[in-house]
């Protein structure tokens, strides 16, 4: 998905029932904007795709699945052309007179759901978005006043991707996998998933993307890479891979690239896989191996002796040499009425924040600390909001930047900011959810080493609201 997909729900048809009303629509019905998070993906990545449809369930507020169903409102069927824009299937959900809603959804809708629970099945992977798990529950104490209700999806199934190259045409490419369980059970509660038993093999379908060869796999969370194994056919010749130990989690993307070498290997890198903007990243980098593919054994290449060898430079302590808390900047008005933007504070500490725009340096009485407030990219006065910094203190390589962040909106991720270090964009180590109320948490970014000339951080167009403090660099001397 392209950032946050905006989707309106809208329904042409309705219901007649007496006990439910919705001032703001003269159809009683209520009108839904949801969420995707760009850290999940589908089978097109940036649109749904034609007749997706999911199933909406209303609950009485406070109340959960399956008891706190309001007005028989269950799994609600909602489709859409592929524009993005849901109508109500055969009924469509209203608003009580009085009182408000709690709503979860789901993606794709089933007729098959046993009480709050609905099966999982990958084990036809020909059209990944009709396996592409989706959950929703975070729009809640929803009522007629409402205009629109905002709801959030992220997936729910892990995904395994594999770049394949070699020395010739790969048109003929076809491969399948083996060794993991392929089915399981969400609850629609919470959206967790639970794998079953059996293990079935899976016939992946290569895709080009970008001139790449592909090979992705949607999977069941809960098992372990390490027990699958994955057989090509490539030109007469098979090839076999098996991964080394790697827990597969909701939400995350494993990535890996092979290469099928002439003589009959397979070589394989596994990749960092946070720099992929959809899915959450998933595994680490690894150093390169060689797979035998008669035996389908992991063989590692051994270590060889470094024939000129050379004294390791000591790297040196890792010290904190740069911190920016705002707590320098005085705050005339802690209510919001007198904000300072950046370019107010230009200067600060003999940094220079020049090309810095639509950034709040803020503090009230709910989050005391003084902070820098990012804005919704869609709020009309600020359809920027950028933090620039540079001028930092030379002599020292960059290893780490560390960032507390706290979210307005549940449904924030990391991934809702582009930091970028000397032009160069970085991405967490973790890029689970920010967390919300008064509550920061700190995220760790990886550096090149290099010494830091700039740093910039702006909002992406999926942001709901984020806040930022304690802007760390840290590093060893030169």
């Amino acid at each position: 998905m392209a950032g946050l997909l905006g989707i309106a729900f809208s329904s042409c048809q309705r219901e007649s029932r007496p006990e439910v009303n919705n001032p703001l629509s003269p159809s009683g019905e209520v009108s839904f904007h949801t969420n995707i998070i760009k850290r999940t993906t589908r089978a097109t990545d940036t649109k749904w795709d034609l007749s997706d449809a999911i199933g909406v369930y209303a609950l009485e507020s406070g109340k959960t699945l399956p008891s706190g169903v309001y007005a028989d409102f269950a799994n609600v069927k909602y489709t859409t052309p592929g524009t993005g824009i849901f109508s109500a299937a055969s009924k469509a959900i209203t608003f009580p007179k009085s009182g408000t809603l709690d709503f979860v959804a789901y993606h794709p809708y089933t007729e098959q759901v046993d009480g709050s629970k609905i099966s999982v099945d990958t084990r036809d992977q020909s059209k990944p978005s009709n396996i592409d798990l989706l959950h929703s529950a975070d729009a809640k104490g929803k009522s007629a006043e409402d205009e629109e209700v905002a709801m959030t999806f992220r997936h729910r199934l892990s995904k395994l991707v594999v770049e394949v190259s070699g020395n010739g045409s790969l048109s003929n490419l076809s491969a399948k996998l083996s060794g993991l369980v392929t089915k399981g059970e969400m609850n629609l509660v919470d959206g967790t998933v639970s794998p079953g038993t059996a293990k079935e093999e899976m016939t992946l379908t290569p895709t080009t993307v970008d001139g790449k060869t592909l090979l992705s796999a949607i999977l069941v969370p809960g098992q372990d890479l390490k027990d699958a194994k994955m057989t090509l056919s490539l030109a007469g010749k098979n090839y076999e891979w098996t991964p080394g130990a790697q827990a597969l989690e909701s939400n995350k993307k494993y990535i890996y690239k092979l290469e099928l070498k002439s003589d009959g290997t397979v070589k394989e890198v596994r990749i960092e896989g946070a720099v992929i903007e959809d899915w959450g990243a998933g595994n680490t980098p690894g150093d390169p191996i060689v797979l035998d593919p008669i035996n389908g054994g992991d063989t590692p290449t051994p270590p060889q002796p470094d024939p000129d060898p050379k004294p390791t430079p000591d790297p040196g302590k890792m010290v904190e040499y740069y911190k920016e808390d705002f707590n320098a900047i005085e705050i005339l008005d802690k209510n919001y009425k007198d904000i300072k933007t950046v370019l107010d504070i230009l200067n600060v500490n003999g940094l220079d924040y020049t090309g810095s725009e639509g950034i709040s340096i803020r503090a009230n009485a709910f989050i005391s600390d003084v902070h820098a407030w990012f804005f919704q990219p869609k709020d009309p006065k600020y359809p920027v909001s950028r933090l620039k910094v540079s001028g930092f203190k030379t002599g020292y390589s960059g290893q780490e930047l560390h960032l507390d962040i706290n979210a307005q909106n549940s449904g924030s991720s990391p991934s809702h900011l582009t930091v970028k270090v000397n032009g160069q964009t970085v991405t967490p180590t973790d890029n689970s959810e920010i967390p919300t109320g008064k509550t920061y948490k700190t995220y760790v970014y990886k550096l090149s080493g290099d010494e830091v000339t700039s740093l910039e951080i702006y909002a992406n167009p999926e942001n709901l609201g984020l806040r930022v403090d304690n802007i760390v660099l840290k590093g060893s001397k030169k």
